[in-house]
């Protein structure tokens, strides 16, 4: 992630005082919300529908309609539309932004010590 590249100590005024934990939960959750929207809801559109073709593929005997993922993409697209890339997008932002953002209620130590790991 980008904010790893950033020290902690950037965002704290005083040296040696903690930081304020709304503003990591915050940033977690703008974090989290624009991950799954720009790449994580994309690639479980593209992961679920290579696994259910497997799927039909086992029970059926039919040949797969998709050979990959640029395939998923370049079909899902002509057939129902970039929308369709974005299914479940609410479900997958409300996650992905806890996930992130649920770390981070921890009050992290502002100053030198704030960078170490």
């Amino acid at each position: 992630m980008v904010s790893h590249l950033i020290p902690l100590s950037a965002y704290c005024d005083d040296p040696g005082s903690f930081a304020e934990p709304r503003f990591f939960d915050a940033a977690g959750l703008a974090a989290g919300i624009t991950e799954a929207v720009t790449v994580v809801t994309p690639m479980e559109v593209i992961k679920v529908r290579l696994q259910a073709q497997d799927r039909n593929k086992a029970q059926t005997g039919h040949e797969p309609k998709y050979r990959n993922a640029v395939h998923v993409v370049h079909h899902v697209v002509k057939e129902e539309g970039p929308a369709a890339l974005f299914k479940g997008m609410s479900l997958t932002a409300l996650r992905q932004g806890t996930n992130v953002s649920g770390p981070s209620i921890r009050s992290p130590r502002c100053g030198k010590e704030a960078d170490k790991k």
